[in-house]
């Protein structure tokens, strides 16, 4: 099992820096939230490569189009990649592809090209074009986060919830970081402060509600003291 701000930060986090190969290590330009995805995109998505995953289950969503339509792009669920190149080989291979069933991700025969690695011996040399570093790296961090996950449950079920926490928290922090700008984050406790800080900080109406839900969690699960 793997938080959803868990793939979130798996995803979000990375930078240029993180796309090491010569080629094929384009950035894309538009990672949606689910909060941020158009109609439009997701019926769009839905009849190319998103058949089956529950609206409720999308994480985050990479549209490739040139106009932000939705028809080709990648979608990162709760518990499954799907994406336009791997659909057309469903025949072929699993799909969608579920992250508890990939032991690997790695360059294949060429730098636009991705080999997809299933625990059961499967092996696929999948066209991912210019964007096939960044597909990489994001379904590695998934894997990793996700085995370290089901060994912390195999290991010591006991700590299997307080570890899941602190990681929850960690993860939420580095959202919050993420959301509103360095020099308007505040250390006050209480959210309807915060709402208020945000409303300088933050212009879009949106991104300040996504703030403050995720502060909610935070101070839920932290269990922060309210100011006096």
């Amino acid at each position: 099992m793997i938080l959803r701000e868990q793939i979130q930060e798996c995803v979000c986090t990375i930078q240029n820096k993180d796309l090491e190969w010569k080629s094929c290590n384009t950035m894309p330009l538009n990672i949606l939230k689910p909060i941020n995805i158009s109609p439009k995109q997701l019926k769009n998505a839905e009849k190319n490569y998103l058949r089956g995953c529950p609206q409720d289950d999308i994480v985050l969503m990479v549209d490739l189009t040139f106009f932000g339509g939705g028809k080709a792009g990648y979608v990162f669920s709760t518990d499954a990649f799907y994406c336009n190149e791997l659909a057309a080989l469903k025949k072929e291979m699993e799909y969608p592809l579920k992250y508890s069933s990939l032991k690997s991700v790695s360059k294949g025969s060429r730098e636009s090209r991705l080999l997809f690695i299933l625990k059961d011996g499967t092996q696929k040399d999948v066209f991912f074009s210019i964007y096939a570093n960044f597909v990489c790296v994001a379904l590695n961090r998934i894997i990793e986060t996700e085995n370290k996950n089901e060994h912390i449950r195999n290991v010591d079920p006991d700590m299997q919830d307080e570890q899941l926490k602190l990681e929850k928290i960690a993860a939420l922090d580095r959202i919050l970081e993420q959301l509103a700008e360095r020099k308007y984050r505040t250390q006050v406790k209480k959210p309807e402060i915060m709402i208020e800080k945000l409303e300088i900080g933050v212009k879009k109406p949106e991104i300040r509600q996504e703030y403050y839900e995720y502060y909610l969690q935070y101070m839920t699960l932290a269990r922060l003291p309210e100011e006096q």
